[in-house]
């Protein structure tokens, strides 16, 4: 140990010997360092001869990890010769990631068999110039359906794969056990090792045994300790990565003439530090520091890596050609400009980019042996495809005033492979670094550059009133005879403009206000600004847009405007907005024959006030890095007693005449249950306004082809990062016109809260401030996730799937949480007291899914929803189950006691619709956004009548009627539309005919209290055709308890029924309510009350 640590080290300081040279010093320092790092090459590779004449073997890459290095999906080496291009990973990714603190073992789940698949612990290792290569390993098992047995393989093209133990060799294949840990020590690998530009390790998984006997599990864990691999350097040439420098050709130590040897200089480099300003990154270091910046072009801030000094993006989908990072740096004084950085992206990312330069920003040159490759999130690629390590760029590069350097993106395929970056992807860049070498030799002159604008570039919602400056990187100076313009999107010029300067570096441009809804672009010629000190001219015009709020996004105007429904659909709607700033809350509602135009009728409107409130909550990914929060107001009104069957309009505002939002209109439900219509969909989310845009085209058509919708249900998912306020301003602010006109049901999904423990987005309540509903129905859940109302003849239940259970291995209920348990006992009691016939259920997380999220992630969820949730949907007689979360059009048959009821047992009609089936069917409606989910291989999907993926955004149209409840999915997707047809095309349709009737009332109800019991007893209905199949009892103004109701199955041929309620208060006056079950719907209520 102590002669490796003697090795690194000098190895170590011949690297930084060897940098030193490649930045530059003067001559006669690189001839004394050339002679250091020789006796340093000589101290790396002679001084480990033994006595005997052997060579010690040197690691060239070992993972042996202290500490957890977190689910890095492809990690690193720690250490050796190629720890920087050496990788290790699990093949195919492992299910599920841990850490072993008392072992430092790094684990993963999902290694049971899978038919045509090889699953395997893969290194890949340069040998290059290394021979007599030796492997060591150590494994353990952990548990007792982890994998047992091993073999070990290698591979010079991971396609022919040789032996190491088992078949054909000496040695036997590991054997893992829970306790212990397995040693392959020192093992020495055949001669097609040695001296390889890759050399593929494997240890595969090659039998069906856990380590205690019985068959591996999906959830069986395997766990790696640490694995080393060993050589004989065969030369004199250091690996690739410590390339030495060419001896100068002056020994004597005599001036070695300029052409020898190229001094170079940093001009500028960026180690990022931290998330930057407005999207803006300074250089780090570096001559031309002060003046140097790098952004993001195209993509959206996501985070900063501290440990790797790494920024990364997303929003890089549709990138190819048009997103990029860019550095802005100057040349002036310099040639032989060189480029270094380091890239990857995660499996949805950009895989392929290109470097460009420009002296304009305008005109783009390709550079030569640029084209890079990107490995899933890891700096280590092979070859180094995702780094640049010096490369000279063209000579057009030296000495500019301002040279762009752009990294674009160059082809539309991810990290993982497959066509189409993903919205979400993540694109990651670090140690970006401009050198060049001094022109005269001598120090040049600082270029006056620009460092910030404000506005930024491209500002939107921009106040009439706002301040615009310029900062540079010194001290500066006006040059009379130039000024300042500023014109409007007209080409307009902006009267009255002057520049003056504050804080000795910053220019200020006053101007008169700004016009609402206007852009306004400001031009800064370089004939106006010099250094104050050195005099030294602006580098070049300075010109940049921005655009000015709307009266509509004043900050006292409403804005995410919604209706939602709280109380009865016949004589109420419930509206929630947001404001900038604190004020009054009032809506103004009138008979929508009344007003003509945009003129509103405000003496004849009926007026409600409300509440509002200041929330404070992050708006993007930066914010939640700093823990900066911003202020908005939240307001919230119910419009109640209005007519039933009415269309009326309303605005809202602050009831100031200049605070009232554009006019929107809603119908109330009319009285005896009229037939209507709804649009159903869920995942909408995003994390870009760009990406957003695909649920607001999709609203805009459901409504087109619906006609009349009277709300759309939004089954969870609505935006990507529940916590940040600018995902909300995009889901809502997009179709804003929409959701004047038609109610939102929304559901609370994974993504608006922090969906498990290390989820990214942190607890917040912004579901709750964006919708008017009831808060707190289940003590405990999440504010407004709870809820349900009526309209026409149809109950919908809005059901939070954040909660759920575990099933014990025998397959009985081991745990659950108290929040689904509450809940289960709320729809019963809903179901009881509701008169309607029509039942429907929305949640996100459901139990009929073959996706991705259920076959990859969640099948212990699903089976428990099975178990516990399917009985409980089959007593209350839910027609239809919309869920989501799993991106795909799922459409299951009709379900009873999780069994599918065949087709050909069912009847239909003329119109195709089946006539009184029973169970349930269960809808996911694909997205209302543009990102999709598959089928997960071999999860089992016995439940679907269909279940497929069209690879486009759909949504569904539901039509209630008396007697027939049918659906249609259409797709809807851009690239559909033509000219006159926007594109909707029917998906798939269903229909069900329901003649079922209301059953009779019970007969000879009574309640007889008998200290702390009230036993209840009734007859079944003498009259009436519709059968009975159950009853149902609940307290009508929940003494027993909060949601207290049971069910009571029927009996063949049973004509007393008696229920004892226990643990009463016999002081208390109970008023109990008796309904019989038909088929689907509750007879009249029967009251019967104790003294």
């Amino acid at each position: 140990m102590e002669e490796d640590r003697y090795r690194k080290a000098h190895y170590e300081k011949a690297k930084e010997m060897q940098m030193n040279i490649l930045w530059g010093r003067k001559t006669k320092r690189i001839i004394s360092l050339f002679m250091a790092f020789t006796v340093f090459i000589s101290l790396q590779f002679n001084g480990f001869i033994s006595a005997e004449g052997s060579v010690t073997p040197a690691t060239i890459a070992e993972w042996k990890y202290t500490s957890n290095p977190t689910d890095l999906g492809i990690f690193p080496a720690s250490d050796g010769v190629y720890k920087e291009t050496s990788t290790l990973q699990s093949v195919p990714p492992g299910s599920s990631y841990d850490w072993n603190n008392d072992i430092n073992a790094i684990c993963y789940q999902g290694w049971q068999q899978e038919t045509g698949k090889d699953k395997y612990w893969l290194t890949s290792v340069p040998t290059k110039n290394y021979n007599h290569i030796t492997l060591s390993s150590v494994q353990q098992g952990k548990g007792t359906t982890g994998p047992r047995d091993f073999k070990v393989q290698i591979s010079v093209d991971q396609q022919n794969w040789t032996n190491i133990t088992g078949e054909g060799t000496e040695l036997p294949n590991l054997v893992l056990n829970a306790d212990t840990a397995t040693q392959f020590k020192n093992v020495s690998l055949p001669d097609t090792a040695d001296d390889q530009d890759l050399l593929y390790i494997r240890w595969v998984v090659n039998s069906d045994v856990s380590t205690s006997g019985s068959t591996i599990g999906e959830h069986g864990s395997s766990q790696l300790i640490s694995i080393t691999v060993q050589g004989e350097f065969t030369g004199t040439e250091l690996p690739s990565e410590v390339t030495p420098p060419n001896p100068p050709t002056d020994p004597e130590g005599s001036e070695v003439p300029g052409a020898a040897v190229l001094e170079k200089t940093k001009l500028a480099e960026w180690i990022f530090a931290n998330a930057g300003t407005n999207g803006a990154f300074p250089a780090t270091d570096g001559t031309f520091k002060t003046t140097s910046t790098f952004r993001n072009m195209g993509g959206y801030y996501e985070d900063y890596d501290s440990s790797q000094k790494a920024i990364s993006y997303q929003g890089w989908n549709s990138g190819n050609g048009t997103k990029y990072w860019q550095a802005t740096v100057s040349t002036k004084g310099y040639d032989n400009i060189t480029l270094s950085s380091q890239q990857n992206s995660s499996g949805t990312g950009p895989r392929d980019f290109k470097v460009q330069i420009s002296t304009n920003n305008t005109t783009w040159t390709d550079v030569p042996n640029t084209t890079l490759k990107m490995v899933v999130s890891s700096f280590n690629c092979a070859n180094n495809t995702c780094k640049l390590v010096e490369v000279p760029l063209p000579s057009n590069a030296n000495d500019q005033d301002v040279l762009y350097i752009r990294w674009i993106v160059s082809s539309n395929t991810n990290t993982n492979g497959s066509s189409g970056i993903g919205s979400t992807g993540s694109s990651r860049i670090k140690e970006v670094r401009i050198s060049g070498s001094a022109i005269t030799g001598g120090p040049v002159d600082t270029p006056t550059e620009a460092l910030s604008k404000t506005p930024t570039a491209g500002a939107t919602n921009v106040a009439v009133a706002a301040p615009v400056t310029v900062t540079f990187n010194k001290p500066i100076a006006i040059i009379s005879g130039a000024s300042v313009t500023i014109v409007d999107n007209s080409n307009v010029a902006l009267g009255s403009v002057t520049s003056e300067i504050i804080n000795n570096d910053t220019l200020k441009i006053n101007h008169p206000a700004f016009v609402g809804g206007k852009t306004y672009t400001v031009k800064v010629p370089k004939a106006l600004i010099k250094g104050r000190d050195d005099q030294v001219v602006l580098a070049s015009d300075i010109s940049w847009s921005f655009s000015i709020q709307g009266n509509a996004t004043t900050p006292s105007v409403p804005k995410l405007i919604n209706m939602t429904f709280y109380g009865d659909s016949k004589i109420s709607r419930a509206f929630t907005w947001y404001t900038d700033v604190m004020t009054s809350s009032v809506v103004q509602v009138v008979e929508a024959s009344k007003v003509q135009g945009s003129n509103f009728p405000e003496n004849e409107a009926l007026v409600f006030t409300g509440s509002e409130e200041e929330i404070q909550t992050f708006v993007t990914k930066a914010d939640r890095t700093s823990n900066k929060k911003k202020k908005f107001i939240t307001h919230k009104a119910i419009a109640n007693n209005l007519a039933p069957g009415t269309v009326y309009k309303y605005r809202v505002g602050s009831g100031s005449a200049d605070s009232w939002s554009a006019i929107g209109k809603f119908q109330t439900d009319a009285l005896g249950n009229q037939p209507f219509r709804f649009i159903v969909g869920s995942d909408s989310q995003a994390s870009s306004k760009s990406d957003f845009e695909p649920w607001a085209d999709t609203f805009r058509k459901a409504i087109a082809t619906i006609g009349d919708p009277k709300f759309l249900i939004n089954a969870g998912d609505l935006v990507d990062n529940g916590d940040l306020e600018e995902q909300w301003q995009w889901m809502l602010g997009l179709p804003q016109n929409e959701l004047l006109n038609v109610p939102i049901v929304p559901v609370l999904g994974g993504h608006e809260v922090q969906d498990y423990d290390g989820d990214e987005t942190t607890p917040n309540a912004n579901f709750y401030n964006h919708f008017n509903l009831p808060k707190k129905v289940i003590a405990n859940t999440d504010d407004g996730s709870v809820y349900s109302f009526e309209y026409g003849d149809a109950l919908i239940l809005v059901f939070n799937s954040q909660y759920a259970g575990k099933l014990a291995s025998n397959g009985s209920v081991q745990s659950v949480d108290q929040q689904f348990t509450d809940q289960l006992e709320w729809m019963r009691y809903v179901v009881a007291k509701s008169n309607a016939k029509w039942k429907f259920v929305t949640f996100h997380k459901g139990p009929y899914s073959a996706g991705d999220n259920a076959g990859e992630w969640e099948d212990e969820r699903v089976q428990f929803y099975r178990k516990v949730l399917i009985p409980v949907f089959d007593e209350m007689g839910i027609d239809m189950v919309f869920e989501a979360h799993d991106h795909m059009y799922m459409r299951s048959f009709q379900m009873l006691g999780d069994k599918t009821i065949p087709t050909n047992q069912l009847t239909f009609d003329a119109q195709g619709n089946a006539i009184n089936p029973k169970g349930t069917v269960y809808l996911m409606s694909n997205a209302f956004g543009d990102k999709f989910y598959e089928k997960y291989p071999g999860y089992n999907d016995y439940f679907a009548a269909i279940n497929k993926q069209p690879f486009k955004k759909m949504f569904t149209d539901v039509s209630v009627s008396s007697d027939v409840l049918q659906f249609t999915a259409f797709t809807a997707a851009k690239s559909d539309e033509k000219t006159g047809d926007n594109g909707v095309r029917a998906y798939d349709q269903y229909g069900i005919k329901r003649t079922d009737t209301k059953p009779a009332k019970v007969e000879a109800a009574n309640v007889v209290v008998s200290s702390n019991k009230a036993v209840i007893s009734w007859k079944p209905p003498v009259t009436g055709g519709e059968p009975v199949r159950g009853y149902r009892i609940y307290e009508k103004n929940g003494k027993v308890k909060a949601y207290w109701s049971v069910y009571v199955p029927a009996v063949a041929g049973k004509t007393d029924y008696s229920f004892t309620v226990n643990n009463i208060n016999a002081a208390n006056k109970y008023d109990f309510i008796v309904r019989a079950v038909g088929t689907r719907i509750n007879s009249d209520p029967v009251e019967v009350s104790t003294p």
